[in-house]
């Protein structure tokens, strides 16, 4: 998977050595692994160059990388929206995600909740493949997937299909939560 780590980034981004190394030392491999498969989610939803930019550093700040390096790489659009899903660890994430979304505009608001469905998708179904999905998880994951429905600018029925595939046809509990 590094392979591919490292061959996405040369080919899709053209990064920098500085970039790569950044990202290499910060995320280890299950971090790289998680940030290619965030990106690959995404292309089940609409997607752009800043959004794919957001998805593969969007764990960066979180990992212990610094504010002043994710400058130097990313876009100021990719930057904003990674500094929107980067979570404190004690926060509510939930909570936090509705504060920092509600003034958005409704192409970035988009563009924000997809890259978060897309990161919740490969947690959740990480944690369904390590059998480790607690009931405490899905209820989180139902609050945030409610407020996203609830308040998803774009195209409903992508995203109810994008729910259906990632989410709740491989829970029953998620599904009964979100009666979709």
């Amino acid at each position: 998977m590094i392979k591919k780590f490292k061959e996405y980034l040369k080919e899709e981004y053209n990064l920098n050595k500085s970039a790569k190394k950044d990202l290499k030392k910060v995320l280890d491999k299950d971090k790289q692994k998680h940030s290619l498969n965030v990106k690959n989610y995404l292309c089940q939803l609409d997607c752009d160059d800043e959004v794919e930019q957001a998805a593969i550093f969007h764990d960066f700040i979180e990992q212990g990388g610094s504010k002043k390096k994710l400058n130097k790489h990313i876009t100021k659009k990719a930057k904003k929206y990674v500094n929107i899903l980067t979570h404190d660890e004690d926060v509510n994430v939930v909570n936090d995600f509705k504060n920092k979304t509600k003034k958005l505009s409704n192409n970035d608001k988009i563009k924000v909740f997809n890259i978060k469905l897309a990161d919740r998708a490969d947690n959740f179904n990480k944690r369904i493949k390590n059998k480790d999905l607690s009931d405490e998880y899905i209820n989180k994951t139902y609050k945030l997937l409610k407020y996203i429905i609830k308040n998803y600018p774009g195209d409903q029925v992508k995203l109810n299909k994008f729910i259906n595939s990632n989410f709740t046809s491989k829970c029953k509990k998620l599904s009964k939560l979100l009666k979709l």
